[in-house]
C-alpha cells in the first residue's frame, strides 16, 4: 500500500531524450554460438558516398571469437548499416545477409553438411523473392518465421528479456551518470552501452549485456526452448499455440474459454468436406480426415476471480488469470 498526496507532484529521474531509434540484429546458430551483432544507424544522406558517421564508435564494440564456416576460429567483427529510418526494410535486410552473414560461411557449397539455413523473423522484406533467389544460388536458405509466434518458434526471441532488461539498466546508469557531470549521451555510446566496460567520461562500468544474454549456455538454451536442440514437439503441444474445442455440458461451444473453437469446427467441415469429395472418386480419403481436439468444461477446476481458492490456485499453478478461463498469451515480435 502506498500513501500519497495527489494535489503533490511525485519525483522524476533524469533521463536523456531523443527520438533515434537505432536497431541492433542479433543471432544465435544450432551450436550456441552468437553471431556478431550488426547496428543499423540513421543517415540523412541520399547516397552511399555521402554517409559518415563518429568514429568514436568503433571504440567499444567487441569481436566475436568463433569458427561458423571458416576452416578455424577467428575474430569476427560487428558490421554497420545506414538508412533514413534506422530500421531493417527490404534493401537492407538483402545487404546485411550478403555482406554480414554469408562471409561467415565461405565454405557454402550445395551439398550434404555445407548448405545454410537462416531462420528470421516475419518482418518486411522477408519474402522478397529477388532476394531469396539470389541467397538460395548461394546455398543459404531464408526461412521466414510464423507472424506472431516468434515467442514460441524462434531462438533469439528467448535471448530478448536478459538483453533488454541489461541494455536498459546500463542506458539508465550512464545517463545518470552523465547528467551528473552535464554531460549527454550520443549514439556512439550505443555499442558502450551492449558490450560495457567503463566510461571515459564518467569512469562508470557497465556490465556486458551480449554476453549476458548470448553466451553458449544461453543460446543452448533458447535453442532447446524452441524444441530444436534437440529437436522435439514441445511447441506444438504448447498450451498457448494449441487450441481445443470447449464444450459446455449441453454439447455447445464456449466462447470464453477458448474462443478458437468455432473456427476449428469450420476447418474441421471443410476438411471432411474435401476428404469425401476425394472418395467420391475413388481415393482414400479417410487418411487426410482429422477432427478438432474436443474438451469438456468439466476436465477444468474453475474458481471464482479474486476468491481464496482463486488465490491459492494461482498461488499454486504460478499463473495469473483475469477470469475463469485458461489463459492464452498471443506471442509477439533467430535475427531481429
Amino acid at each position: 500500500m502506498v500513501f500519497c498526496a495527489p494535489d503533490i507532484g511525485g519525483g522524476g529521474t533524469q533521463a536523456n531524450k531523443s527520438s533515434y531509434s537505432p536497431t541492433i540484429i542479433c543471432g544465435s546458430n544450432s551450436a550456441g554460438k552468437a553471431l556478431p551483432p550488426h547496428f543499423q544507424l540513421k543517415s540523412t544522406a541520399k547516397t552511399d558516398a555521402r554517409e559518415r558517421f563518429n568514429m568514436s564508435f568503433l571504440q567499444h564494440p567487441h569481436n566475436v571469437n568463433a569458427q561458423f564456416g571458416h576452416t578455424e576460429r577467428k575474430l569476427l567483427p560487428c558490421t554497420l548499416g545506414m538508412n533514413d529510418k534506422a530500421g531493417m526494410n527490404a534493401e537492407e535486410l538483402d545487404k546485411y545477409f550478403h555482406k554480414s552473414i554469408l562471409p561467415l560461411y565461405p565454405d557454402t557449397a550445395d551439398t550434404k553438411g555445407l548448405r545454410v539455413l537462416a531462420k528470421v523473423d516475419s518482418g518486411p522484406g522477408r519474402m522478397n523473392l529477388p532476394m531469396l533467389a539470389a541467397l538460395r544460388s548461394k546455398c543459404l536458405c531464408l526461412v521466414p518465421g510464423i507472424p506472431n509466434t516468434t515467442g514460441k518458434t524462434q531462438e533469439t526471441d528467448q535471448n530478448h528479456g536478459p538483453f533488454k532488461t541489461c541494455h536498459c539498466s546500463n542506458l539508465a546508469l550512464l545517463a545518470q551518470s552523465r547528467f551528473e557531470k552535464k554531460k549527454t549521451n550520443a549514439i556512439s555510446d550505443l555499442p558502450l552501452i551492449v558490450f560495457g566496460g567503463t566510461d571515459p567520461e564518467t569512469h562508470v562500468v557497465l556490465k556486458n549485456a551480449f554476453e549476458l544474454a548470448f553466451n553458449h549456455d544461453q543460446c543452448i538454451s533458447a535453442w532447446n526452448k524452441c524444441g530444436a536442440i534437440p529437436l522435439t514437439r514441445s511447441v506444438l503441444q504448447s498450451p498457448n499455440i494449441c487450441h481445443k474445442v470447449i464444450l459446455n455440458p449441453n454439447r455447445t461451444i464456449n466462447e470464453e474459454m477458448d474462443p478458437e473453437g468455432y473456427k476449428l469446427l469450420k476447418i474441421e467441415a471443410s476438411n471432411h468436406l474435401s476428404c469425401d469429395f476425394l472418395s467420391s472418386f475413388g481415393f482414400d480419403g479417410k487418411q487426410l480426415r482429422l477432427d478438432a481436439p474436443r474438451k469438456s468444461t468439466k476436465k477444468y477446476k474453475l474458481a471464482e476471480p479474486h476468491s481464496k481458492e482463486r488465490i491459492e490456485q494461482t498461488d499454486t499453478e504460478g499463473t495469473v488469470c483475469q477470469s475463469n478461463v485458461p489463459c492464452h498469451s498471443r506471442a509477439t515480435s533467430q535475427f531481429g
